[in-house]
């Protein structure tokens, strides 16, 4: 069974190490499957039910992660394990003007381009420079 499996059927029951108080109950639930290992795994390192090197081995990084991840886990709690990166947008995200744009440039006069076809033009004859992958299918 899966360490993700026992987290669903305890979830109700507040008495599991890892739900301290009703946040960390809904925080759970926003968590995924690797973060909820991990919180395990450091509880486990916590209570010294197994070494560095054993959680280690069980989340996969390396023991050096592990001293970070448990020295974050007892600072911040759950929230230290979740992905900082959750919710923000990318950094290679296509300009949104330019998005909108290509778009209607090609709804307009490319309609019927394939997207290498429609890409050249863009370039071409509005100076647009876009990916292939980047043109919407018509």
């Amino acid at each position: 069974m899966s360490g993700f499996s026992q987290i669903e059927m305890s979830a109700g029951d507040t008495s599991h190490p890892l739900f301290k108080t009703m946040a960390d109950i809904l925080k759970c639930k926003l968590m995924s499957q690797k973060e909820v290992k991990r919180a395990q795994v450091l509880d486990m390192l916590e209570e010294d039910k197994i070494s560095q090197q054993e959680a280690s081995k069980r989340i996969g990084v390396s023991t050096r992660q592990v001293r970070r991840l448990s020295k974050r886990y007892r600072a911040e709690g759950l929230d230290g394990l979740v992905s900082k990166k959750r919710g923000r947008t990318s950094n290679r995200r296509l300009d949104e003007v330019a998005r909108t744009t290509a778009i209607e440039l090609i709804g307009t006069h490319y309609r019927d381009f394939g997207p290498t076809l429609a890409n050249e033009k863009l370039a071409e004859l509005h100076g647009i420079q876009l990916s292939v992958e980047s043109i919407p299918a018509s």
